[in-house]
Parts: structure tokens; C-alpha cells; sequence
């Protein structure tokens, strides 16, 4: 029988970017507002070399860049940068390998008025599952043995590429009688349920849609919720109805217009669909022969379960340092991501933490600044089977779905920008459980064990087993039991006639 074990968790660090020059239609850069990284993976290739088996994966870093011209109005645009990175594996070939890459920080120079230099480094994490054989090797002899049985995770995934969503607003006009003009704007997955029918799972969700433009009265953002209601097949059919599953989302392109006759965003995302499905397992954890001598070998197995898939909801508020000196500043637009650092294992329950980082732009009476900030969050989720010490891994991450901020005014404070973030944090968490297993198992000789006629009156010890008293004695388990040896519970006596 085989089982799903943990092959390499590893975390690969690479840079992106490059130099950039900005259409003609565009104006020059006077000040760089903020500079922002999306990631859209492509997949992974394993390739087997001399060194090994080689993970390569890569895919397109989407940067938004927002500036203000020589007068003070603000731009924004989106560049692009392939990226394409790689690490070694193993020595042999995973059952599934998995990447995640997010954004650790960018940094935006200007070159010159129409030029950008933008570099951005990435964080990728490798997580492999392989498969193990638990079934021990023998020479083919009849040996008792001490079958149990544990749990192991199948695993499925499903796609739902290139799925459109489209928001349209009648036109906003501003006090020139000229259409409102957006400045900024980007858009989340959330994925606010998912629920399995089979070999199908259906999500259902919003896009989280911000935007900042520019008006009478300056900047400000809104934020806009497209629903969906997508069914998203998996690449196998379960055993059983009841997964755990967990489904993401990705913003692959994202087109505004604004005219006279209104706003339109036209936005094309993909679905992940990811399900685990705890199944029993056999193991063999020992043996013996009752007639001839025996050997035998044994290995450590790892053993990994599905705790949860969950998908829920964090507040964030939080104060953070803000260097502007003007009191009449103002929080105009917020942009922040968000990631998880550490998972604890406490009784009955995980507890997540993690960091929001981002950018609030100001505006007050010097015009507009770029003021970053780094908050910490912190999730429960309720799993009745963990234990504290309990070895986990999780899978998946964390957006921030909504944002507001403000500027506190009284004066001799540090810590002036006041934050309220909305998080929606999804993820898969699994245990990891390490056990001895029989490896091997064959006779050490070539002549029988010699039988006995007498009875034997044995006194076990407290910590032995059945087990343990039939192995002793070479006999099967059964004969161990039979004549009143054990207690109700199917323990030993304290006295034993063998």
C-alpha cells in the first residue's frame, strides 16, 4: 500500500525586473508615487539532469507603477517582467510538485523623466509529495504480524482558466463637466465558499475591485465587489463526498476604460482548485515466526493527514509610524498584501500569524507622499484533532480585501496612521506524524525452534503488550490470548500461563 509523504519543503529566493521606458502618450515622471508587484505563475517542468531532478518554474511579474507629472496630477501604468527560476528536488521524480511565489519587496528608480528602473525580489516556496510502499519485504515465509492502520492524503487539483467578469459604471462627471478620470486600479480573488459534488467543486466568491481617480476635491478610491459562481473539475474522482477543499484565484489581465459614457472593467481571472481526502491505510509494524528464527528491519514512515481547508475572514486594526508633518494630511488610497508566517498547534485549534505590508498615499498641503507600513495579524482555526507539538505544514496565503486609513492629528504621536484592514486568509493545513514500520522481515537460520511441552508461568511487565508476550514465547497471538490470560479490555494479566 502505498502512502503520500513530504519529499521537500524548501523556499528559493530570485529577482526580477529590468529597465523601462514609458509610452509616448504618458507624461514624464516628476515624483514616483508607489510601485506594486502581482504575480501570475505559468507552472512548473521538472527535468531530470546528472545532479537530480530539477524544478523549473517561472511566469509574469505585473508591476503598476503610479507617479505625479511636473503639475502635481498623478499617472499610473503596468509593465511587465518574465521571470524563471529553478532548484534541485531530489534524485528522483515527486508524485506532485507545487510552487507558490509571492513578492517580498520592490524597488522603483527613476532614470530618467521617462525611463523606470524596477527590480522586485521573489520569494518561491517548493513544497514535493512523493509516494512510499509500506508493505514490508519478505523471503516468503508465514510470520505473525502486527497489522494497524493510519491515515494517508490523497490529493486532487482542477483549473478554471481564462474566466471573465465584467463591472460597468454610467459615467462619473466631474465639476468641469470632463469624465472623472481613474487613476489606479487592481483587483483580488476572493473566494468566499467552495463545495464538492463529486468530481467537481463549485466556488463561489467576489472580485474585489479598487480603484483611485482623480477628481474635483483630488484623489480618492472605491472598492467594488464582483460576484461569481464558477464550477471548477478536478483531475480525478474522489472515493468519498466529503474533501476538504480550498479554491484561489488569480487576476491574469485587467482593462479599464473611462469615456463619456462611463467606466468599464474587463477582467479575465483563473480558479485553483485544491482537495485532500483522508483514506486509512495498512501498515505492518512487526513480526516473528513461531517455527524458525527470525529477523527483522525497521524503517521510520512519515504519515501526513489533512487537518483542514479552510477560508475565512481577519480585521486588522493597527496604528503604524507615518513621517509626514503636516496635519492636515490625509489617507487617500491604501494598497496592501498580505502573508502568513507561522503556524502554532495548540489543543483543538491552529493559530496563524502573519504580516500585512503596504503603502498609504497622503495627500496634504505639500501634495502627495508615499507613507509604508507593516502590521502584524493574527487567525484561530478550529482543528479538534491537533495536539500542541504537532508537527504542521500549511498551504496557502492571504489577501487583503478591503483597506481604509486616516491620519491621527494630535500632535507628539509617532505612530499617526491608523489602519482597518479586512483579510480573507485560505489555506490547507496538514500534520505530520512519524512512525516505525516494519521494513523487512526473514529467517535468520536453518534450524526450527525447539518446541516446548511444559507450561510456563509468565508475570508481564506493565508496559508489555500481547504482542510483545506472544513474540516472546513464539506463538501466535491467539494462543497467547486463549485460556483467561487477558483482561476485558484485551490486555495482559498480571499472571500468564503460556
Amino acid at each position: 500500500m502505498n502512502i503520500t509523504v513530504v519529499g521537500k519543503d524548501i523556499k528559493v529566493t530570485h529577482d526580477t525586473g529590468g529597465d523601462f521606458t514609458l509610452p509616448d502618450y504618458l507624461p514624464p515622471v516628476s515624483r514616483l508615487l508607489r510601485a506594486e508587484c502581482s504575480i501570475i505563475p505559468e507552472g512548473v517542468y521538472l527535468k531530470e539532469g546528472s545532479s537530480g531532478v530539477t524544478a523549473q518554474f517561472g511566469g509574469t511579474a505585473i508591476y503598476t507603477v503610479m507617479w505625479a507629472d511636473s503639475d502635481g496630477v498623478p499617472w499610473s501604468t503596468t509593465l511587465e517582467s518574465n521571470y524563471e527560476s529553478a532548484a534541485v528536488i531530489g534524485q528522483t521524480a515527486p508524485a506532485r510538485c507545487m510552487v507558490d511565489t509571492k513578492t517580498e519587496n520592490v524597488y522603483c528608480r527613476v532614470v530618467a523623466p521617462r525611463k523606470l528602473s524596477l527590480r522586485s525580489r521573489l520569494v518561491s516556496r517548493i513544497l514535493t509529495l512523493a509516494e512510499e510502499e509500506t508493505t514490508p519485504d519478505s523471503d516468503g515465509g508465514t510470520y505473525e504480524m502486527q497489522e494497524q492502520e493510519e491515515t494517508t492524503v490523497r490529493f486532487y487539483r482542477g483549473l478554471g482558466q481564462d474566466l471573465q467578469a465584467t463591472y460597468t459604471e454610467e459615467a462619473t462627471i466631474g465639476e468641469d463637466g470632463s469624465p472623472i478620470r481613474p487613476v489606479f486600479c487592481a483587483a483580488t480573488v476572493v473566494v468566499n465558499e467552495c463545495r464538492q459534488t463529486g468530481g467537481t467543486i463549485r466556488a463561489r466568491g467576489d472580485i474585489i475591485l479598487v480603484c483611485v481617480y482623480d477628481g474635483a476635491d483630488g484623489l480618492y478610491e472605491t472598492t467594488k465587489r464582483i460576484p461569481f459562481d464558477e464550477l471548477i473539475d478536478l483531475d480525478g474522482m474522489p472515493e468519498t463526498d466529503n474533501l476538504q477543499c480550498r479554491v484561489t484565484g488569480t487576476i491574469t489581465s485587467l482593462n479599464i476604460t473611462a469615456d463619456e459614457n462611463g467606466i468599464r472593467a474587463d477582467i479575465i481571472y483563473d480558479l485553483y482548485a485544491e482537495a485532500a481526502e483522508n483514506l486509512p491505510v495498512p501498515i505492518t509494524s512487526d513480526a516473528y515466526s513461531c517455527t524458525m528464527p527470525s529477523v527483522c528491519t525497521y524503517r521510520d514512515a512519515s504519515f501526513l493527514r489533512s487537518v483542514c481547508c479552510f477560508t475565512g475572514n481577519v480585521s486588522v486594526n493597527e496604528r503604524s509610524a507615518c513621517d509626514t508633518s503636516s496635519d492636515d494630511g490625509n489617507v487617500c488610497a491604501i494598497s496592501a498584501s498580505a502573508i502568513i508566517e507561522e503556524a502554532e498547534a495548540q489543543r483543538g485549534k491552529v493559530i496563524l500569524t502573519g504580516k500585512c505590508n503596504g503603502n498609504a498615499l497622503v495627500t496634504d498641503s505639500e501634495g502627495l507622499s508615499n507613507v509604508q507600513f507593516s502590521v502584524p495579524w493574527r487567525y484561530e482555526v478550529s482543528a479538534p484533532d491537533v495536539s500542541p507539538g504537532d508537527s504542521l505544514i500549511v498551504w496557502g496565503g492571504a489577501n487583503v480585501t478591503s483597506s481604509s486609513g486616516r491620519i491621527d492629528k494630535s500632535r507628539g504621536r509617532d505612530d499617526r496612521l491608523c489602519l482597518d484592514l479586512e483579510l480573507s486568509v485560505s489555506a490547507t493545513i496538514f500534520s505530520e506524524k512519524n512512525k516505525r514500520i516494519l521494513a523487512s522481515v526473514k529467517v535468520d537460520g536453518d534450524k526450527p525452534l525447539p518446541k516446548s511441552s511444559k507450561m510456563t508461568v509468565y508475570y508481564p511487565d506493565p508496559d508489555e503488550t500481547l504482542w510483545d508476550v506472544a513474540k516472546r514465547f513464539h506463538v501466535p497471538v491467539s494462543v497467547a490470548a486463549s485460556g483467561g490470560n487477558t483482561t476485558p479490555d484485551g490486555k495482559p494479566n498480571r499472571v500468564m500461563v503460556i
